[in-house]
């Protein structure tokens, strides 16, 4: 019974590692994403400046 509890708790912690690299790569996606938005605002906004 005891073996089965720590298999339960190591695979658990498994589970949690497999989530927080998921998060980690999330996280990295939406700050090249934010990064990419941001120089296209960016780069609008200079091409509206130059047509006016």
């Amino acid at each position: 019974m005891k073996d089965n509890k720590s298999e339960q708790i190591r695979h658990t912690a498994e589970i949690e590692e497999i989530l927080n690299s998921k998060n980690d790569f999330i996280g990295k996606w939406s700050l090249l994403i934010m990064l990419v938005v941001v120089v296209i605002a960016v780069s609008t906004l200079f091409f509206v400046m130059q047509l006016l």
